[in-house]
């Protein structure tokens, strides 16, 4: 998958370019191969079944996602004191997209000020960014 094609999934989503300029590579990876198992031969194909089917549509997000940093995972939202939470979640909830993805290990729970984020269905390790109609929250 090239650039542009890759450019015109984020686009879709309404997400940075910006944001996966360092990371890209895996997920063009993983966007290929999910695109490859639905018989999709073209990005405009893929986008097309995607909008068609919110299952589809959600497994492409997947794929879409970037895991942060072990030490946010593994300790930060584990060992240290809410206000330390809270101020670092601050930060990232801020960056995250509109419609962003936050996930985090399946024993985290996240602060009491932190209820906008509306967690997964079957998955409540994953919380997600609500979308607004400016793309900023």
């Amino acid at each position: 998958m090239d650039d542009a094609s890759f450019h015109q999934i984020l686009d879709h989503f309404n997400l940075s370019r910006k944001g996966y300029r360092k990371v890209r590579k895996g997920v063009k990876k993983r966007l290929s191969q999910h695109m490859q198992k639905l018989g999709c031969v073209s990005v405009g194909e893929y986008m097309a079944t995607v909008s068609r089917a919110p299952d589809i549509e959600n497994e492409c997000r997947m794929h879409l996602t970037v895991s942060i940093s072990r030490f946010f995972r593994d300790n930060l939202l584990t060992y240290y004191r809410t206000p330390e939470k809270e101020k670092a979640l601050d930060t990232i909830l801020r960056a995250l997209a509109s419609g962003g993805m936050l996930i985090t290990g399946s024993h985290v729970k996240l602060p009491a000020g932190f209820g906008h984020m509306k967690v997964s269905a079957d998955q409540p390790w994953i919380f997600f960014k609500p979308q607004t109609a400016q793309g900023v929250m």
